[in-house]
Formats: structure tokens, C-alpha cells, sequence
């Protein structure tokens, strides 16, 4: 039932915006009000930006990562769109650790105490995906009770997915009939884009090999560290890494403060992206 209201939330969403659309920047035009159209459209943009992103917030799910995909497409939407859109961060209200359990013990087939020796029940980090526990191995012969963090997935998340993507396709079918835009680019086209890459990353056994090529890729660069996957302890839906503690690339002050150069950070960086693209051809 749940599934089914979302689905048609972001339909009816969707839908009103364009019956907007319609009406200042076809209807209006028509009978001789460009200019008004034209003067309020700047604000008329910001506001449905900002209605966005509060759905967003409010269903979670893979509504929050089209919003930030379509803040960084500025060759298909207006400016007003993708500034008010590129404050939408990947954060969500975590799931109850009494679910997440429930999802780790489903992967594995057995008490989450098995395989780990203890588990933060308090949330790293939360997104729209999954979320982020601090953990460690359970020790044996074969592994040393070594601190990681676990990803998991949301409970009935693929189920969710599925449906906004479900209904994010019939709306770009109606944005493509919308001819200022349709005209221009073909909105199906990057739906479907956009799809078939959230698919592959609700996939975390897909995520581990790619960390794992990546890693490969920058083996002999001593300025580039990438977790390792612990693939006893990883499964589609949960993934445990190796934990590193870094700080994060816009804390501007504590990089400063730990007396790294943010220039040189930022040319190390240039570089790592020139090598993923120009020679390892792996993004």
C-alpha cells in the first residue's frame, strides 16, 4: 500500500509542475503575457526546486539522488533548478538498528554475533541507499578481529527503487512532450542512464569489485588508499570494509588545522580523476 502511494506522490507531483509549466510558458505566451511569464520564471524555477527537495526529504529512496543527478545537469535545466538542487545532500533519518540487524542476519543466515563481535547500533552515516555502522570482525584462524565499518541496505529498498524508478520513467515520457525541453534533449534516454547505473549500485557485491579494480588501478600510487573488501562478510545487500579515518574532502578547516596543503590536495586529486579517465578508462 505504501509502495503504491509513493508511486502515485511523485506522479501527482510530477504532474503539477507541468500543468505549471504549461500554463506560464506555452498557454501564457499565446495570448500575449511573455512578459510576465518571462519575469517569473526565475522564482517560479527556485520554487519548484525547492518543493522537490522537500519530497525528497520527506520519501527518501532514489528521489534524493535525482536530485542531486540533475543538479549537475546543466546543459538540459535552467540554472535557478540546479543551484536550489545542489544543496540536496545524500542524508536521511537512519533505519532503527533493530531492522538493520534484521537485514544482516537475513544476508548471512545466521545471528549478526556469528560474524562480527560487536556492531555499533548507532549509525556512521545514513543515506538514501543504505547506511554506515562502525564494527568489528569476529577473530579466528583465518581473520583478525580487525575494526571495519558495514554498509547495509535499507529494508524493502530494492522494492522502493524499483517503484521510483517505475514512475520517474512514465514522468520523463511526459517531460518529453514538454517541447522546450523535449526538443532538446531526450529525457528517456537519461532516465534510462540513470537507471541502469542506480541498479548496478544497489548491487554490493558490483560496488566491492569495483573498489577492488580501482585499487588495483592505484596500486603502486602511494598517495591513494582504497578500503579493502572483506568478501567473507559481504554480500549483495550488506558490504564490510576496512575502516580508515580520514577527513572529509569540504571540511576545509580541519584539513588546515592537520596541516595538509589544500592545494597540493586538489592536484592530487586532478591527477587521480586524469588517470581513472585518460588511462585506466575506469570511473
Amino acid at each position: 500500500m505504501l509502495i503504491r502511494s509513493r508511486y502515485r506522490q511523485i506522479l501527482w507531483f510530477f504532474g503539477k509542475v507541468l500543468i505549471s509549466l504549461l500554463f506560464w510558458d506555452v498557454f501564457l505566451p499565446k495570448i500575449g503575457l511573455r512578459g510576465v511569464a518571462e519575469r517569473t520564471r526565475p522564482d517560479r524555477l527556485k520554487k519548484i526546486a525547492s518543493s522537490y527537495g522537500e519530497l525528497a526529504i520527506q520519501l527518501g529512496g532514489v528521489l534524493i539522488k535525482v536530485g542531486q543527478w540533475l543538479s549537475t545537469r546543466l546543459d538540459v535545466l535552467p540554472q535557478e533548478i540546479t543551484n536550489e538542487l545542489a544543496d540536496l545532500q545524500d542524508e536521511v533519518k537512519a533505519e532503527d538498528f533493530a531492522d538493520i540487524r534484521t537485514v544482516i542476519e537475513a544476508e548471512f543466515g545466521e545471528p549478526v554475533e556469528s560474524r562480527f563481535a560487536w556492531v555499533d547500533p548507532v549509525a556512521l552515516a545514513a543515506a538514501s541507499i543504505g547506511q554506515v555502522h562502525r564494527a568489528q570482525l569476529k577473530g579466528s584462524a583465518e581473520i583478525l578481529a580487525q575494526d571495519v565499518v558495514i554498509k547495509v541496505q535499507r529494508p524493502n529498498i530494492e522494492a522502493i527503487v524499483h517503484t521510483d524508478l517505475s514512475a520517474i520513467q512514465v514522468v520523463s515520457r511526459w517531460i518529453q512532450l514538454y517541447r522546450p525541453l523535449g526538443k532538446r534533449v531526450n529525457v528517456p534516454a537519461l532516465v534510462n542512464e540513470f537507471s541502469a547505473s542506480l541498479l548496478e549500485e544497489i548491487d554490493y557485491l558490483h560496488e566491492g569489485k569495483n573498489a577492488e579494480t580501482f585499487a588495483a588501478n592505484f596500486a603502486n600510487d602511494p598517495h591513494v588508499q582504497v578500503p579493502q573488501v572483506f568478501w567473507a562478510h559481504t554480500t549483495r545487500r550488506v558490504l564490510t570494509l576496512e575502516e580508515i579515518h580520514a577527513i572529509k574532502i569540504n571540511h576545509y578547516a580541519e584539513i588546515e588545522a592537520a596541516g595538509i596543503s589544500r592545494t597540493e590536495v586538489a592536484n592530487r586529486m586532478f591527477d587521480v580523476y586524469l588517470k581513472q579517465i585518460f588511462e585506466d578508462h575506469f570511473f
